[in-house]
C-alpha cells in the first residue's frame, strides 16, 4: 500500500464510518473513504467500488491531485481483483500520470509496477518488462528502496516466466539483499518463494526446498502472518518432497497444509491439499488409501467448479487403476477425463488421455483399437511437441532479441554518461582558465602597488597560488573519473556480452530436447516390428527374405537406440550437479575399468601392462573412469585379425600435470584421421563387428578438457596407437561445482 492515511483511520469499518460521519474537512472524508475501500475490498466488492468511487470524485472536485492517484490506484488494483486486467491497468496508468505531476515516484513506481505484473499474467512478457525498466528507473531516482526491492522481485518472476532463468536468480538475489537490509520480512518471503519455483524447474530441488522452508519459518515469525500464506509454503514444500522422493515428509507437510487450509476457511486449498496427499499414497503404493483421497478431492473440485482441479483428479485415478492393471475400472475415469482434457484444451491432457485408453485397448487385447488409439495418441504427441519447441524457438528469439534491445539502451545511456562527464571536465577547465585570467590581471594589480604593500602582495601572491594548484588537483580528478567511467563501460559491455553468450547457449540445448523424443517412435517402430515378427511365425510360413527384412528392421532400430543414448550421453558431458572432485589414484582407476572389461579382456586374450606410480590427483572419480575405459576397449576391439591385444599403461609425472598413455598393437590410425576421430561420429575403416556409433573418444576429449588438460594420438596404420591425456593434479576453475 503506497498510502499513508491519517493517523486513526485503520480499524474496523464501523469505526471508520463514525469518523467519517463527524468529519468536515473535505481532505480528511477522502482518506477515510480511501481507509473504507480497503477495508471492504475482500469481504464486499460492490461496497469497496463505491467508496472508492466516491473518494476519486471528491478528490477531482477539489483538485487534489494526489488524493485522484491515490483512488484511482485503488480502483486499478479493485479491478484487478475482478479479473478485468485491461480495464485495472487503464486506471493504474492514469494513477502513474497524476502521481508524475505532482512529482511522487513512490506513487508513480507503484502504479507502474502494477501494470508490469499484470502484463506478466497476460503472456507480453516485452511490455511487461518495459514497464518494469521505467519504474525501476523512477524507483531508483526518488530512492525508494522498498518499492526497488518489489520491482526486483517481480522481475525475477518475468524472467522466470520466460525461462531466463540466470536473470532470475540474479535480479532475485538482488531483492533478497535489499529487504534483508530493511527488514522487510514479509517481502522477504514472496522472493524466497520466488527464487524457489526457480530452482524447482531447473530441477534443483534441494536448493528449492531450502528457499521454501526459509520463506515457512519467517511466515511463522511475522506478527501479522496469514494463514493462507503457510498454507501456501506448506504445500510448495510437500511437492518438492515428492519431487525427492521423501514421501514421509511429503506426507507430513500436506496434511499441515490441509489443516491450515481448513483454518483459513479455503474450500479450494482444501481440495489441492488433498489430491496432493492422493498422489502420495500413490506414490507409496498405498492404493485404497489414494483411491479414496483421489475421489474425494475430485467431488471437491466438482462442487466448487474447477475444473483443472478435477482433470487433475482423473489423471491420477486412471494412472491408479493401470498401474494395478484394472482395465475395466481405469476406462471409467478415462473416459471423462478424456473429455474435459478435449473440453479444457489441455495440450498435456489430452496426449495422456489418448495414452491412457491405448494402454487400456491393449491391456484388454483389442488390438485394432489399440492400434488406431496409439495413432491417435503420436498424432496428439507430434502437435504437442511442434507447438512447445515453436513456441520456445520464438521465445529464444524473442529473449534474443530483448537482450540486444537491452545491450543497445545499455550503450546509449553509458555514452550519455560519458558525454555529461566530458561537459563537467570542460566546464571545470573553463572554470580554472577564467580564474587563471583572473589571477593574471590581479598579479599585474599588485605588481603596479608593489613598492607600496610588497609584504602584503606576497601573502596574497601564495593564497592565489595555492588556489590554482587546488584547481590543478580538481582537473586531475575529472580527468581520473572520466579515465574510470570508461574502465566500468568496457566491463559492464564484457559481462552483457557474456550473457548474451550465455542466451546462445540455451539454443544448443533446443538440439537435446529433440533427440530425447527420437526415442519414442523407435519404441513403436520396434513394438510392431516384434508383434509382426510373432504374427507371421503364427502363419507358419517359411520365408528366409520376410524374416532377413525383420532382422534389417530391428537391427536399425538397435543401432538408432545407441546412435541416440550415445548424442544423450554426449550432452550430458558437462558441469552440473553430480559428482565432486576429490582426491582419486589412477592405480585404483585401472582395478576398476579392468573389472568392468573383464569379459572383453578373457574373451581376446588381451595382455595389460601397467606402470602405474602413486600420484594423487584431483579429479571426478566417474569420469576418469569412463576416459579409460573408452580407450582400453578402444585398443581391445580394434586390435589386428588373428592377434593377441597387447596393451601397455604409464603414467608420468609433468610437474602440475600428469600424463597417462595407453599403447597398443591394433590396426593403428592414419595420419589424415588423427584429429578427425575426436569429433562426433568420426570413425576410421573397421569391421563389421567392430560395432560402434563414434562418440567414444569425443566424450574422451571433453572429459580431458573439464579436467584441464588434453588428449592426442600418436599412431601408423597396421603398427598400433598410442593415446596421450593430460590432467591436471589439482582442482581445475570449477572444481567447487559438481560434475554430471
Amino acid at each position: 500500500m503506497i498510502f499513508l492515511p491519517v493517523c486513526g483511520l485503520a480499524g474496523p469499518a464501523d469505526s471508520l464510518l463514525q469518523v467519517l460521519s463527524h468529519s468536515s474537512r473535505d481532505t480528511h472524508r477522502i482518506a477515510v473513504l480511501q481507509a473504507l475501500t480497503d477495508q471492504f475490498k475482500k469481504a464486499d466488492q460492490d461496497t469497496a467500488f463505491h467508496y472508492g468511487w466516491q473518494a476519486y470524485q471528491l478528490s477531482k472536485e477539489l483538485k487534489w491531485v494526489k488524493g485522484e492517484a491515490e483512488s484511482l490506484y485503488q480502483l486499478g488494483l479493485l479491478y484487478r481483483d475482478k479479473g478485468e486486467n485491461q480495464q485495472s491497468i487503464s486506471y493504474l496508468q492514469q494513477s502513474a500520470d497524476l502521481f508524475a505531476t505532482i512529482p511522487d515516484p513512490a506513487g508513480q513506481s507503484t502504479s507502474l509496477r502494477r501494470i508490469a505484473f499484470l502484463y506478466s499474467g497476460d503472456g507480453d512478457y516485452q511490455l511487461s518488462n518495459q514497464y518494469y525498466q521505467d519504474a525501476l528507473a523512477i524507483a531508483m531516482k526518488g530512492n525508494e528502496r522498498e518499492i526497488i526491492a518489489k520491482i526486483l522481485s517481480g522481475m525475477t518472476g518475468l524472467y522466470r516466466l520466460q525461462g531466463e532463468y540466470d536473470l532470475a536468480v540474479k535480479y532475485g538475489l538482488q531483492a533478497m539483499e535489499l529487504q534483508e537490509e530493511m527488514g522487510d520480512q514479509e517481502g522477504l518471503t514472496y522472493t524466497l518463494d520466488r527464487l524457489g519455483v526457480v530452482y524447482k524447474l531447473q530441477e534443483n530441488y534441494q536448493k528449492a526446498l531450502t528457499f521454501y522452508q526459509r520463506a515457512l519459518l519467517l511466515r511463522k515469525t511475522l506478527p501479522d502472518k496469514k494463514i493462507s500464506d503457510l498454507a501456501y509454503s506448506s504445500m510448495v514444500i510437500g511437492e518438492t518432497y515428492m519431487a525427492l522422493d521423501s514421501l514421509s515428509a511429503a506426507k507430513n507437510s500436506h496434511l499441515q497444509a490441509l489443516e491450515w487450509y481448513k483454518q483459513d476457511g479455503d474450500q479450494s486449498g482444501v481440495a489441492y491439499a488433498t489430491y496432493h496427499l492422493g498422489e502420495v499414497a500413490r506414490q507409496a503404493g498405498q492404493i485404497a488409501d489414494s483411491k479414496r483421497l483421489l475421489l474425494n478431492a475430485r467431488k471437491m473440485f466438482q462442487d466448487l467448479n474447477i475444473p483443472r482441479g478435477e482433470v487433475n483428479t482423473l489423471y491420477s485415478l486412471t494412472a491408479l487403476m493401470l498401474e494395478q492393471g484394472d482395465y475395466k475400472e481405469a476406462a471409467k475415469f478415462a473416459d471423462p477425463f478424456n473429455l474435459m482434457a478435449d473440453w479444457l484444451g489441455s495440450r498435456n491432457h489430452r496426449m495422456n488421455a489418448r495414452f491412457f485408453r491405448y494402454q487400456i485397448a491393449k491391456g484388454e487385447k483389442r488390438w485394432s483399437d489399440a492400434l488406431e488409439l496409439h495413432e491417435e495418441y503420436l498424432i496428439v504427441k507430434d502437435s504437442l511437441w511442434n507447438e512447445e519447441n515453436g513456441a520456445e524457438i520464438a521465445r529464444l528469439e524473442a529473449s534474443y532479441s530483448l537482450r540486444q534491445k537491452d545491450q543497445e539502451n545499455l550503450h546509449l545511456r553509458l555514452e550519455k554518461e560519458l558525454a555529461e562527464t566530458s561537459l563537467a571536465a570542460q566546464r571545470q577547465r573553463s572554470i580554472a582558465l577564467i580564474g587563471l585570467l583572473f589571477l593574471i590581471l590581479l598579479f599585474v594589480i599588485i605588481l603596479i602597488r608593489l613598492v607600496r604593500k610588497e609584504k602584503l602582495h606576497i601573502q596574497v601572491l601564495e593564497h592565489k597560488n595555492r588556489e590554482i594548484e587546488s584547481q590543478r588537483l580538481a582537473l586531475v580528478a575529472a580527468e581520473a573519473g572520466l579515465k574510470a567511467v570508461n574502465i566500468n563501460l568496457e566491463e559492464i559491455v564484457g559481462i552483457r556480452t557474456e550473457e548474451l553468450h550465455r542466451s546462445n547457449d540455451k539454443l544448443e540445448q533446443y538440439a537435446y530436447l529433440a533427440s530425447h523424443d527420437l526415442k519414442q517412435p523407435l519404441r513403436t517402430i520396434s513394438g510392431f516390428a516384434q508383434l509382426l515378427e510373432r504374427e507371421w511365425q503364427k502363419l507358419g510360413v517359411e520365408n528366409a527374405r520376410m524374416e532377413e527384412y525383420i532382422q534389417y528392421i530391428t537391427g536399425g532400430v538397435k543401432y538408432m537406440n545407441q546412435l541416440i543414448d550415445n548424442i544423450l550421453k554426449s550432452s550430458r558431458y558437462g558441469f552440473s550437479d553430480g559428482n565432486k572432485f576429490q582426491e582419486i589414484h589412477m592405480e585404483d582407476i585401472i582395478t576398476q575399468v579392468k573389472s568392468n572389461l573383464q569379459r572383453q579382456i578373457l574373451s581376446s586374450g588381451a595382455v595389460i601392462q601397467a606402470d602405474l606410480p602413486n600420484i594423487p590427483i584431483y579429479a571426478v572419480r566417474v569420469k576418469i573412469e569412463q576416459l579409460v575405459q573408452n580407450l582400453l576397449t578402444n585398443a581391445i576391439k580394434f586390435r589386428r585379425p588373428n592377434e593377441v591385444p597387447q596393451i601397455t599403461i604409464q603414467i608420468e609425472d609433468k610437474d602440475e600435470d600428469i600424463q597417462l598413455s595407453i599403447s597398443d598393437n591394433g590396426i593403428g590410425i592414419p595420419d589424415e584421421s588423427k584429429e578427425s576421430i575426436f569429433q562426433m561420429f568420426r570413425q576410421i575403416d573397421r569391421t563389421p563387428d567392430m560395432a560402434g556409433v563414434g562418440l567414444g573418444l569425443t566424450i574422451c576429449r571433453k572429459i580431458a578438457e573439464q579436467h584441464g588438460g588434453t588428449i592426442w594420438v600418436e599412431s601408423h596404420k597396421s603398427k598400433g596407437s598410442t593415446f596421450f591425456v593430460t590432467l591436471k593434479k589439482e582442482p581445475v576453475a570449477h572444481s567447487n561445482q559438481e560434475a554430471a
